[in-house]
């Protein structure tokens, strides 16, 4: 949930929207409560992404940092494959 800086500072104007995911419905809402005001366009989503990943519109960059360690990377990488837009 956006632990790098870089990925969330100074996007202003350059980001419509920002979508972060996390399997832990506490560090979801943590991240909410901590940047939901200072990121315009930031949706929130306890989800797992080893899962298909409905009702979320597609995106066209995916960040993930410290996550292919902890899942089965090849039903993760189809569930965030669906989640790009085409050309993402």
């Amino acid at each position: 949930m956006c632990r790098r800086k870089w990925v969330c500072s100074d996007r202003r104007g350059r980001v419509r929207r920002l979508v972060g995911i996390d399997i832990n419905s506490k560090y979801v809402a943590d991240a909410q409560a901590r940047l939901g005001d200072k990121i315009v366009g930031l949706e929130t989503i306890c989800a797992d992404i080893e899962k298909p990943l409905s009702g979320i519109e597609p995106v066209d960059l995916i960040y993930a940092a410290l996550v292919f360690e902890y899942v089965d990377t090849a039903k993760a990488m189809r569930s965030l494959r669906a989640l790009c837009a085409p050309r993402g």
